[in-house]
């Protein structure tokens, strides 16, 4: 087991790469081999309040309902909106609610 509780600090996504690892996470937990302790959220793949929306929603059918989630920054930090819309058109839209 670990000895420190694991906070996860994502752009969550469902589905994606940080659904992944937290589903592996939830595994190790279910076996008492991990313990994950926070998870904070923040503008990336998708927006902070989506991304702690998905999150709550995968860790409750993972096992993991009584993980607190933090909604962090709503913005990104770094890149600017019209980045996160012409990435969108480019690649898709990380979420059907998200309107460009």
């Amino acid at each position: 087991m670990l000895n420190r509780p694991i906070l996860i600090a994502t752009d969550f996504h469902r589905y994606a790469d940080d659904h992944e690892a937290v589903a592996m996470l939830a595994t190790l937990a279910g076996r008492g081999e991990a313990q994950v302790a926070d998870v904070t959220t923040v503008t990336g793949n998708a927006w902070a309040s989506h991304c702690a929306k998905h999150v709550r929603e995968s860790l409750a059918a993972l096992g993991l309902g009584e993980v607190t989630v933090h909604q962090g920054a709503e913005q990104p930090l770094v890149h600017r909106q019209s980045d996160f819309a012409h990435r969108s058109r480019l690649y898709g839209a990380a979420l059907s609610e998200v309107k460009l």
